[in-house]
């Protein structure tokens, strides 16, 4: 494939349902053309970019900003093969992104040494108008970025733990480089007394004293040995000290920007009113509990059910008590529940766009029937449907 026969609408479409699409999205400025780009990255730190389209052959240009100068990368494609330059070996933009944001483009170009480490990102008002993104995309991409940026703080949490553990190495080794050096001039001074007194030893303890002078001398050359082993060392944990130093203060960096970027999109979110700030909390939350029944669908999901069957089975069940049966209507399951004395049931439509489920078609946000029940634990129907204030506490199979 060419530019002719992909045009960027074409890719989105083709990662639309993915996070590739919301990767590619937020700082893919579309029409911005060079001018515009220089401007907008004119104060921002070097690894700063943004993805715009091309007026050329090439189908996109990687606009970055390095040591203080804005560069400009063609992108091309070719065979549905992304890159800067043949061969071509990624999937998508965003593939060819992801993976510059742990090499250096020095790989790429002896004339740039950077990393592409801050997006300059498009805010959602933006988005709307340059992609055109609706408010069901909205929902699905501020799950993807407020999970990005949780995934970003365990990562700057574990940085900051490796900077404690190689500053601790690093003072031990400088302790031991202390104690090695004074044991150093210890034997030292123990060689210098020897030779001092010579005249003063009998002739008879020379073959002794001998044999000391050099047992001292073998000594100080194992703990010169030892302290070239710990120098070493100690000069490795430094360079990955200053390294893991450099690696944190990009990830605050990140971490900064992708706060308030999530903060703006949940504000946004929030004025829409298609859901609660409860709803949002529970989709971004990574659920803990590993052993609970609701993750084996032979628990709730039952096979030829009709409607009736599912009232008789869910007959004097505890309220909360749910299960899943297919469906021969336009939508593939049906969730039966029972609520206060009566069961009730709800559509589960499922959107081939982003390939996933909802109770709503403007909520399909669970890429399987699995994690909808999941999340229906914690989330009460209510959020969808006002007069059935209820959530997914026992599978059917278990009660």
């Amino acid at each position: 494939m060419d530019k002719q026969s992909l045009s960027p609408e074409e890719q989105i479409k083709d990662q639309r349902g993915s996070t590739h699409q919301y990767d590619f999205l937020r700082y893919y400025w579309k029409h911005l053309n060079r001018e515009e780009a220089i401007e907008k990255l004119k104060y921002s730190p070097n690894g700063s970019f943004l993805i715009r389209d091309s007026s050329t052959e090439a189908v996109y240009v990687l606009v970055l900003r390095d040591r203080g100068t804005t560069n400009n990368i063609k992108i091309f494609c070719k065979n549905g093969k992304y890159g800067f330059a043949e061969p071509f070996t990624f999937n998508s933009v965003a593939d060819v992104i992801n993976h510059y944001s742990e090499e250096s483009l020095h790989k790429h170009s002896h004339l740039l040494d950077t990393k592409l480490l801050y997006p300059m990102c498009l805010n959602i008002d933006e988005m709307v108008e340059i992609h055109g993104i609706t408010e069901t995309d909205s929902l699905h991409y501020f799950i993807h970025l407020a999970q990005y940026y949780q995934h970003q703080r365990k990562c700057l949490d574990n940085e900051f733990d490796n900077i404690m553990k190689l500053s601790q190495k690093i003072n031990l080794s400088v302790t031991l480089l202390d104690a090695l050096k004074q044991t150093i001039e210890i034997f030292n001074e123990q060689l210098k007394t020897l030779q001092d007194n010579m005249e003063a030893i009998d002739a008879t303890d020379t073959e002794s004293i001998s044999k000391i002078n050099g047992c001292l001398r073998n000594r100080i050359e194992d703990v010169e040995k030892n302290v070239y082993k710990r120098f070493e060392i100690y000069n490795n944990d430094k360079k990955l000290y200053e390294k893991a130093a450099e690696n944190l203060c990009c990830k605050k960096f990140v971490c900064k920007g992708l706060k308030q970027h999530v903060a703006h999109l949940r504000r946004y979110i929030q004025n829409l009113k298609l859901v609660s700030d409860n709803f949002l909390s529970v989709m971004v939350d990574d659920e803990r509990d590993g052993d609970v029944l609701h993750r084996n669908p032979q628990f709730w999901l039952l096979k030829g059910e009709t409607k009736e069957q599912a009232d008789e089975i869910l007959a004097d069940k505890p309220r909360g008590t749910f299960l899943v049966r297919y469906s021969k209507g336009d939508v593939r399951y049906i969730l039966s529940v029972m609520c206060d004395e009566e069961v009730k049931h709800f559509d589960i439509f499922y959107s081939p766009v982003h390939q996933s489920y909802g109770l709503t078609q403007n909520t399909c946000l669970f890429k399987s029937l699995t994690e909808l029940i999941i999340k229906y634990r914690r989330i009460s129907l209510a959020e969808h449907f006002q007069v059935t204030d209820v959530n997914l506490i026992c599978p059917v199979i278990a009660v």
